[in-house]
């Protein structure tokens, strides 16, 4: 059972939202809060194991925002998985959250089933960015002017392998989805983009892919 909480300023989209979820068998709402203040102040009256497992986050609310919420979550909570909600496709704002942890990013207008498939998404692959939006991030990475960066040239070194699942990860492709097209299992593509990770010196897939962008490793 998925425990999940709705935290939005706007009471009627999050009942909406709430009452969804209540149709879903294997997705339990077990906290609502309409700021992010008010989320941290139910999680500290909470024990471990009452936490929600995922938390779909408002970005724009008073008192204390989604972007800043999001950063005391990933430092104090670090076991929930948060999934960032915008009314419009702010690409800066979605590479702000990226950076500080989010592990999805979805439109308020997206379908009811895409924001069911987001939460499993994320709770069973750790990261959500729909095509549309992974696009947008990807052409915002790319028209940013930013200074290269210098990295030794032995951490440049990538296998045939590592530079094609790298130039998948950059496409926006889940880790299944790169599976199917290198004949590998998911497993191994796993071991790939932590191995990734883990050269670049990137925090999580967001970081990497602008870091790969940056190097001009992808074009």
């Amino acid at each position: 059972m998925i425990k999940l909480a709705i935290v939005d300023d706007h009471k009627l989209l999050r009942k909406g939202i709430i009452e969804l979820f209540n149709e879903e068998e294997h997705i339990m709402i077990n906290m609502e809060a309409s700021n992010g203040n008010e989320l941290l102040e139910l999680l500290e009256e909470k024990e471990r194991q009452e936490f929600p497992d995922v938390v779909l986050l408002d970005i724009k609310m008073p008192v204390l925002n989604g972007i800043e919420t999001l950063k005391i979550l990933t430092s104090k909570f670090k076991s929930i998985r948060v999934i960032m909600l915008s009314m419009f496709d702010d690409t800066p704002f979605m590479i702000q959250a990226m950076k500080n942890g989010a592990k999805g990013f979805l439109l308020k207008n997206a379908s009811p089933k895409e924001l069911i498939e987001a939460v499993k998404t994320v709770y069973e692959k750790d990261v959500y960015i729909n095509e549309e939006l992974s696009q947008s991030l990807l052409q915002n990475i790319r028209n940013t002017k930013v200074r290269k960066v210098e990295v030794p040239e032995r951490e440049l070194q990538f296998s045939k392998m590592e530079e094609l699942v790298l130039e998948f990860i950059c496409q926006g492709l889940t880790n299944h989805q790169i599976a199917e097209k290198i004949f590998k299992s998911v497993r191994t593509v796993e071991g790939y983009r932590q191995k990734l990770l883990v050269r670049t010196k990137s925090s999580n897939t967001a970081s990497l892919v602008a870091w790969a962008f940056r190097s001009g490793f992808v074009e």
